[in-house]
Formats: C-alpha cells, sequence, structure tokens
C-alpha cells in the first residue's frame, strides 16, 4: 500500500497504520478477486466520517453550535495528515494543465485566466495609507511567471480547485452532498515565508481552512457583518474592523471553521511557505428565512390572483405597466433582509438536502416553526406601512424601487407621487394580503419548492464538477492511481 495516501486516510476514516494488517488485507483481496473477479471501484466513505475526522466532533453538534455562529479551531502538527490530497508538485501540474472553468465554451478547453481561474495578489499600502490588495500585472499564468511572481512575495491563489484537482473534489463533493446540502467550493494559497496576500476583510460564504504544508499566523476579528449575501460584501476600514480577537498559529493538520462576515486576515512570519485550502460552503438567499418568504409569496401568487394586480392605479389607457403586489413585496423582502440580519440565517434544511431519491419528507417542527416566525417577523414588520413608506425608509423613491425590481418601464410621474401611494387603501391591502400569504401556503409547500430546487442545484454541481475534472484529465490522469479517475457520484 502506497505510503503516499496514509496521510489522507486520517481525513477519511482509515487506519494509518495500514502496514500492520497489510498481510490480512492480501489475503482477503486475493479471496474477493478469485470469488468475483478483481473489483476496482473505490472504497466508500460517508461524509459524516470525512467531517469528524477534521474537526474531532459530530456534525449535529457543529450544525447547532457552531455554524453561522462562532469559530472552531481544531489544532495539529501531522505534516501528513492532509497527504495525497494535494503537494507542491501537484501545483505545478495544475498550473501547466489547467482550464478555464468560468468560460462557457464546453467543447474546446481554454486555459486559465488570470484574475479568474487563478491570480497572483500581495498586501500593499495605497497612497491614503490604508492597506489594499494588489494583483500581479500579468494575466499569463504560466510557471515561470508564477514562480517569478511568488520570489517576489506575491501570494498564488487557484480558484475552484474542486473542479481541477480530484482528491479535492472527492472531500468537496461528500461535504456538499452528504453533510451541508449546499455547494463546497475549494480554493488553494500559496504564500510565500514572511508575506501576506490580502488586508483584513471578510467573506461571505462558510470558511473551512485546511493547512496542508507550512505555517500560517491568522489574526481574527469580530463580525462586519452578520450573515452576508455575496452581494454584501464591502472593504472595512480600520475603526469598523476594530481590535483583534485573537491570533491562530495555523500549522500542517490544523482546521478552522469561522462563519461568514467575521474579519480575518493571515500572514507567513517563519521562513518557511505556506499551503493551504479554503473550502467554501456557499449557502444561497434561496436557503434563508429570507428565501422561504421569497417563495411563499411566489406560491401565494398561484393562488391568490389579487397579488398579480396592480399596486399603482391607471389613469388611462396609456398608463403603462405598474409595479404589482407580488413585485412590491418581493422587494418588501428584501429591503428586510438588508435590515434585519436574522432574517439572511439560513433556514433549517441540511436534513433534506443531504436525503437522496425524489420524495421530501414532512417538514419538521425546527423548519416549520423557523418558517412560521419568519413569516410572522415580515407581517409585523410591514404590516400598515405599505409600499411607500417602505421606500421612505430605504432612502429609495417608488420609481427606484420599479427600477430595481423590473427595469425602468414607463409609468407617468403623476402616478408615481409619494401621496398616491400612501392612500389608506394601500396600506389596507398591504396588510389583508399578507395575512392571506401565510394562510395559503403551508410550510410544508415551501419546503418541497425549496428542497427540489437545491437538489437540482446539488446535481448541476456534480455534472460541472465531473465535466470540468474531465477536461483536465484528458490527457492522461495525473495521478498514479486509476480509481481516483473516475466520475463523481
Amino acid at each position: 500500500i502506497n505510503a503516499e495516501y496514509r496521510g489522507t486516510a486520517h481525513v477519511l476514516g482509515v487506519e494509518t497504520h495500514l502496514h500492520m494488517i497489510a498481510g490480512l488485507l492480501c489475503l482477503i483481496c486475493t479471496l474477493c478477486v478469485l470469488s468475483r473477479g478483481h473489483d476496482t471501484s473505490p472504497p466508500q466513505y460517508e461524509g459524516a466520517t470525512v467531517f469528524k475526522n477534521l474537526f474531532h466532533i459530530p456534525v449535529e453538534t457543529f450544525l447547532s453550535d457552531y455554524f453561522q455562529t462562532k469559530m472552531l479551531h481544531v489544532p495539529r502538527n501531522e505534516s501528513g495528515y492532509f497527504g495525497g490530497l494535494l503537494s507542491l508538485e501537484d501545483i505545478d501540474w495544475v498550473l501547466e494543465n489547467g482550464v478555464s472553468v468560468y468560460d462557457g465554451n464546453t467543447d474546446a478547453a481554454v486555459a486559465m485566466v488570470g484574475g479568474r481561474d487563478a491570480s497572483l495578489v500581495k498586501r500593499v499600502k495605497g497612497k491614503d495609507g490604508s492597506w489594499w490588495t494588489g494583483a500581479y500585472p500579468n494575466k499569463n499564468l504560466s510557471l515561470p511567471v508564477a514562480h517569478k511572481a511568488f520570489k517576489s512575495g506575491f501570494t498564488l491563489i487557484i480558484n475552484r480547485l474542486n473542479y481541477r484537482w480530484r482528491p479535492v473534489a472527492e472531500l468537496c463533493h461528500r461535504l456538499a452532498s452528504e453533510v451541508f446540502g449546499f455547494r463546497t467550493n475549494a480554493n488553494l494559497y500559496l504564500t510565500p515565508a514572511r508575506a501576506q496576500g490580502f488586508e483584513a476583510h471578510f467573506d461571505w460564504m462558510e470558511s473551512i481552512v485546511l493547512q496542508l504544508s507550512g505555517q500560517k499566523q491568522w489574526t481574527m476579528y469580530d463580525f462586519l457583518i452578520r450573515y452576508p449575501y455575496s452581494h454584501l460584501k464591502f472593504k472595512p476600514t480600520e475603526s469598523q474592523l476594530g481590535s483583534s480577537t485573537g491570533t491562530i498559529n495555523m500549522t500542517p493538520g490544523t482546521v478552522l471553521y469561522f462563519p461568514s462576515g467575521m474579519g480575518h486576515e493571515a500572514q507567513t512570519e517563519s521562513s518557511q511557505l505556506s499551503l493551504h485550502v479554503t473550502l467554501g460552503v456557499e449557502i444561497d438567499e434561496l436557503y434563508t428565512l429570507t428565501g422561504l418568504i421569497h417563495v411563499a409569496v411566489h406560491l401565494s401568487a398561484q393562488h391568490l390572483d389579487r397579488l398579480n394586480q396592480p399596486i399603482v392605479r391607471h389613469t388611462g389607457s396609456d398608463a403603462g405597466s405598474p409595479l404589482t403586489w407580488k413585485q412590491t413585496f418581493h422587494l418588501a423582502v428584501e429591503e428586510l433582509s438588508r435590515r434585519l440580519p436574522n432574517m439572511r440565517k439560513v433556514a433549517p434544511l441540511q436534513r433534506y438536502l443531504i436525503r437522496s431519491g425524489t420524495d421530501v419528507p414532512q417538514a419538521d417542527e425546527a423548519f416549520t416553526s423557523g418558517f412560521l416566525l419568519s413569516m410572522a417577523s415580515a407581517i409585523e414588520e410591514c404590516s400598515c406601512r405599505g409600499a411607500a413608506t417602505l421606500a421612505q425608509r430605504s432612502e429609495l423613491t417608488t420609481h427606484l424601487l420599479i427600477v430595481k425590481m423590473i427595469g425602468d418601464i414607463n409609468i407617468p410621474n403623476t402616478e408615481l407621487t409619494m401621496d398616491v401611494c400612501e392612500d389608506q387603501w394601500v396600506n389596507d391591502v398591504w396588510k389583508g394580503l399578507w395575512k392571506q400569504i401565510s394562510n395559503t401556503v403551508t410550510a410544508q409547500e415551501v419546503l418541497e419548492y425549496v428542497v427540489k430546487e437545491g437538489r437540482s442545484d446539488l446535481n448541476q454541481f456534480t455534472k460541472d464538477t465531473n465535466r470540468f475534472l474531465e477536461m483536465h484529465e484528458r490527457n492522461g490522469c495525473p495521478l498514479n492511481d486509476v480509481k481516483l479517475c473516475r466520475p463523481i457520484k
């Protein structure tokens, strides 16, 4: 048994001292070959086992006590713990053979593009005295260019490593399909000694850092924003960052989880380079409490024709297309999500998304109560305020709300005055329709809609993974084990 894969056994839940039972395994394998022919199918690893060997705690404990809530640090100093997952030599192969995973052309492979598929970055001080991330001014990602930039203090980043390197793809696939239920992508970070790639920032995804080689010092800060969506990113100022909440020394084998929105920066301080992979668990808005209400509005409009009626009254046949109640409710939900962070928190969906098959089980108490509470919160926040009031509170005019939702449409200015929208009939209908929405759609209907979309997205994630892996390996598998050159299932 090749010692190269002993480190991988830690993560995949296999006893690492395989040499002690090698003789027994050889006997078993011989009997298997004689009885049913040579079986080259890979061993099946459960996502929960993989997760527990990363964090030493059950998945259920992590989801209830840490996920989206607080940091979890599992220190180790074992250079072979992630052995077989990725090596420095493997990085060279990816750079030489990697194709773009952002190009829409599926028939022909396109070389990786600098700034998208991979990049070279370095923390620099701007003219204003603050720290910024500077990019190496060359979109050519050849090995000589990467090596030259690396020697000059630049950090190499390879995005979507799970689309390019099969062992990482296996890990991401297990976590996505059997633990989280959401897409889980991987980025690679290779930093030279005494260097820093990014200034202090936060990420919109949930981050799991695996330290593969060398050491890196992480400085952590408090939350800069809670439960951010991808479009809510911003560069924090020094005052927004505040004081550090602590430092973490990442040594080989160490795992660190920190929630989205938490400030952080990392640098190498020793004479060693650092190689780590960050797994990003991407939670789409659909899977949040905000998403549940959007789905409820969408489904209600199929039963309540009133939701498809205009909120702005016509004054003539050429008045144009007015904003409907359904569209206005969607805008209101987005505005509430912007102002109320808990609306952006993930809904209790994991156990439904990771189940196989097509049937959706009955919604449990956790999901039902979460849905009902989010609806009640939205109704309480919106009732008796109307679309105009929401527009004023978000410092937008009714026209800007319309433009944001469905583009610039032709509505006479006389019908966009706040006086018209503030009529009592608007508030009365608004309040009544909110309650009709909550009484029309059940938690089970919302659950079935979201789970169907979620499982479809995971299936597409698997298809994309296999498609890009095949493109990378078309000229031969880079690994010395044919078992690893197989479709992700």
